[in-house]
């Protein structure tokens, strides 16, 4: 699975995504190396903010560009870096997020209390992540 999240920093970094003695880090997507665990964290990975995480969908949206949800990090804990997307229209505006009871990615609404499952992806397009309000 690949993550995006924004590093301490603030700026947005992509990769796989671990938490090591209660710091979240992201192992950037071209490493190769192998990770060792020191005290000072994890070696060429940057710490996070966990709250910006969001989780790549595998779908794209109507330009092909990936798709990412939020979800569940930690126990009752929400991120909040899924993207907002619209519809074509322009009319609706909707948040990714993952739900727990379907197991399914939901497009929930921004501007009301509803929410579009098992939706045909091409059919909306990325405003920004959401981590970005």
């Amino acid at each position: 699975m690949i993550y995006r999240a924004n590093d301490l920093q603030g700026d947005e970094v992509k990769g796989h995504w671990c938490k090591v003695e209660g710091k979240h880090y992201m192992v950037l997507e071209n490493a190769y190396f192998w990770l060792r665990v020191r005290e000072e964290g994890i070696m060429r990975s940057p710490e996070i903010n966990p709250t910006t995480l969001a989780q790549y969908t595998t779908v794209d949206d109507k330009h092909g560009n990936p798709i990412y949800g939020s979800f569940e990090y930690e126990e009752n804990k929400f991120s909040k870096g899924g993207d907002r997307m619209q519809s074509l229209d322009g009319k609706r505006l909707f948040k990714v997020k993952w739900h727990i009871k379907s197991a399914s990615w939901y497009l929930f609404g921004l501007d009301r209390a509803w929410c579009v499952n098992s939706p045909n992806w091409g059919q909306f397009e990325i405003i920004a992540p959401a981590c970005q309000e």
